[in-house]
């Protein structure tokens, strides 16, 4: 069997994905997470669940907050959100194209799935505002590298994931070890 060069793509790659992975764990303990990336993976490369802290409920959504009438959160004991998520272990910071790309695969999905696009640099200006405008659960990961020991940087999501995760909150901790975020329940 020919071994896999640490300078390929698809190393790389499936390694950001394991360190994307382990940092969603890190940020909350509610993450149950399956690596499906790979041929064919149709730009999902990692589904599983998040239970989201206790004080969190979902909001029962207002005509003034809902698009369409299917856009409403699940009901209030509905606690696990299932997830989907992109990694992109890519050197250049996620634009537009890759919120899209994003987007396009949801159509498959449950109008309650939380998508998630995981990046080693922060997205642009323009991929933040693409993703606050769109109106299915939709959040933003920055994980730094593997080698740069996946270090969450950044974690935010729009407003139709916030009605799913009322009263959560990203905050920093200092520890020996250097600063963290982590999710809790405000």
């Amino acid at each position: 069997m020919k071994q896999l060069s640490r300078k390929s793509t698809v190393f790389n790659g499936t390694l950001y994905e394991y360190t994307v992975m382990a940092a969603l764990r890190k940020l909350s303990r509610g993450f149950a997470l399956t690596r499906t990336g790979g041929a064919n993976d149709r730009g999902i490369d990692v589904r599983g669940t998040w239970t989201v802290p206790a004080a969190a409920r979902p909001q029962k959504s207002t005509a003034a907050t809902r698009r369409s009438a299917d856009a409403s959160p699940p009901p209030a004991e509905l606690r696990t959100l299932r997830l989907v998520v992109s990694c992109k272990a890519e050197k250049a910071k996620p634009a537009v194209r890759h919120f899209r790309e994003l987007a396009g695969t949801l159509p498959a999905e449950d109008r309650h799935t939380l998508a998630i696009l995981a990046a080693q640099q922060p997205a642009t200006v323009q991929g933040q505002r693409q993703l606050l405008a769109w109106d299915r659960p939709m959040a933003f990961l920055c994980v730094d590298s593997y080698a740069d020991l996946g270090r969450v940087r950044q974690f935010y999501w729009n407003q139709a994931a916030q009605e799913f995760l009322q009263g959560v909150r990203v905050v920093e901790v200092v520890s020996a070890s250097g600063p963290s975020l982590r999710l809790v329940a405000a």
